[in-house]
This record gives structure tokens, C-alpha cells and sequence, in this order.
């Protein structure tokens, strides 16, 4: 998907854009063995410009990244809340991708991950104050 973000960002104004080849590309593979350790940052922000509420154009700088599956064999669930966490922090946008259905051990899952997020967020801000 992170792929597709990349070629649409970078040849958006051709009409064709989806069929863009990219030498450049985030790594992936199916199944459950894991591809991207930790959390992959894309090499450059790509700068956009969007309409502002005063529709002007503004420039923005998109950075995407990609984060490792929560349920990897080889990671503790200490290292997966940690990794979900600062990524969300990190995140204006955040898509959570799951094959299997969002179940209610997901969703439990889900819930105390952004807990600590948000509680890592709030404790972190209000010491820089």
C-alpha cells in the first residue's frame, strides 16, 4: 500500500499514474514472517501543496512510514505496545492493516496500545512545559 502512497505522490499529475514503475519502493512479502523490523521511515518527505480554509495553497511535507507487524513471533508484546505507540505518536495518519477481521481480542488489543499512547503522549508533553 505504502507503494502505491509513493508512486501516486511522485506521479500524481499523470493521469496514469498507477500504471508508474518505481525502482524505489517499500519492502513487503505475504504471509506472517516479518519484513520491515521496527519502524521504516521513507528516505525524504515529498512536499505537497494543499488548499488552506482560506483557499490558498500551503505546502506540506508528507513523510510516510511503515512498522512491523504487532504479532510477530520474534517480538515481545512490551516491544509491540512500544512500536504501535510511537508510531501512532509519530502519526497524523494512521492505517491499521489486519487480514483476519477485526475481532474483539484485536480491538483489546488496539485499545490499550493507543492507551499508551495517548499516556505517553500526555506525560511527555507535559514535562516539556
Amino acid at each position: 500500500m505504502l507503494t502505491q502512497f509513493l508512486k501516486y505522490l511522485y506521479y500524481k499529475d499523470d493521469p496514469n499514474w498507477i500504471d508508474c514503475r518505481t525502482s524505489r519502493a517499500f519492502k513487503w512479502a505475504g504471509g506472517s514472517a516479518r519484513v520491515t523490523p521496527g519502524i521504516q521511515v521513507w528516505s525524504e518527505p515529498i512536499i505537497v501543496e494543499v488548499p488552506d480554509d482560506s483557499g490558498n495553497n500551503k505546502k506540506v511535507a508528507i513523510i510516510l512510514l511503515d512498522c512491523q507487524g504487532l504479532f510477530d513471533p520474534k517480538t515481545t508484546m512490551s516491544q509491540n505496545t512500544k512500536l504501535f505507540a510511537f508510531s501512532a505518536l509519530l502519526s497524523s495518519v494512521f492505517i491499521f492493516n489486519d487480514t483476519t477481521g477485526l475481532s474483539d481480542d484485536i480491538l483489546s488489543f488496539l485499545h490499550s496500545y493507543l492507551e499508551y499512547a495517548k499516556f505517553t503522549g500526555t506525560s511527555t508533553s507535559s514535562s516539556n512545559k
